[in-house]
């Protein structure tokens, strides 16, 4: 796929794109469940957006080495509706870096944020789309610590951007389905995102700078439930297959369960050790309640205001 013509205000810019099917499997035909479980995983991609954007070094010069000097990066998540107002979720860490590394750090920045939501078959706009996000100034809240296992981050929506995501089809998860365990036995699980050794960036010179052409590839990656028995108090545990292939680049992304009525999201994927192919959820059962509150306290806060 060649670049995207984004017409960006920097001449260090980044070009994203981004492939609107995720890779084929080797499904027999005669298998139908199997297919039909293709179909529906292609489906669930209508909760999930990427958040895209550019670190480089600050005070650029024009003879500067992209490869050095700048990085793409894509950060998985869903949509939340409360009351009306969309958040993106995504892992706390990941709210975290941008932070540490982008904002904070004394020579790099954040920059060149777009939301990409072309993904799935349930998208009416089947060509790359991407919408700009004034990320930097947006409402953000979030918790992350190893140490009890809680991982979340969420950030405020605009108007905008909720209506550029609605017409496209995303469809958020709504409270009921994010503040509570699935009732269910859990030994399959599925985690979406977007694997970042998939990603190959290409670089070119362009009058003045330089641009980055990348794109995410959506992926859906089976697990197991794994029993552990230090457990920590916002952590579950997940075995992934050797054959599966990597995690990097899948946190923020959500993790799926099957139960008698379909599928039904379960936790945010947080992290893993790569060692023992064991991966680390949060259950959005259990950070449920700690998102709602932040949001009240979000609420609380404006209504004082005005």
């Amino acid at each position: 796929m060649g670049g995207c013509a984004l017409g960006l205000r920097d001449p260090y810019a980044v070009d994203i794109c981004c492939e609107n099917t995720m890779p084929k499997k080797k499904l027999s035909k005669q298998e139908r469940g199997d297919l039909a479980a293709e179909k529906e995983m292609k489906e669930l991609f209508q909760h999930v957006v990427c958040l895209a954007f550019m670190v480089k070094k600050r005070n650029l010069q024009a003879s500067a080495n992209p490869l050095k000097e700048a990085k793409v990066h894509f950060r998985t998540g869903i949509i939340l509706d409360v009351k009306g107002d969309w958040y993106w979720l995504t892992a706390g860490h990941i709210l975290e870096d941008i932070d540490r590394d982008g904002f904070l750090h004394p020579t790099q920045i954040a920059e060149e944020f777009k939301l990409l939501d072309s993904f799935g078959t349930t998208v009416s706009e089947k060509q790359f789309q991407y919408i700009p996000f004034a990320f930097e100034g947006a409402w953000k809240h979030y918790e992350h610590s190893d140490k009890t296992g809680i991982d979340y981050g969420i950030v405020a929506l605009g108007s905008l951007e909720k209506k550029a995501l609605q017409k496209n089809n995303i469809t958020p998860i709504v409270p009921k389905l994010w503040t509570r365990l699935p009732k269910v036995k859990l030994p399959f699980l599925f985690v979406l995102g977007f694997p970042s050794d998939q990603i190959k960036p290409k670089y070119a010179d362009t009058k003045g700078g330089f641009s980055i052409t990348a794109k995410p590839i959506p992926t859906a990656i089976s697990m197991t439930m794994h029993e552990v028995r230090k457990a920590k108090k916002f952590r579950l545990y997940a075995k992934v297959p050797e054959e599966a292939g990597e995690l990097d680049g899948f946190s923020g992304g959500p993790v799926f369960v099957v139960t008698d009525d379909g599928y039904e999201i379960l936790a945010l994927q947080s992290g893993w050790e790569r060692p023992n192919r064991l991966a680390f959820v949060c259950p959005l059962g259990l950070i449920g309640p700690r998102i709602a509150k932040a949001i009240r306290n979000r609420t609380k806060k404006k209504s004082q205001k005005t």
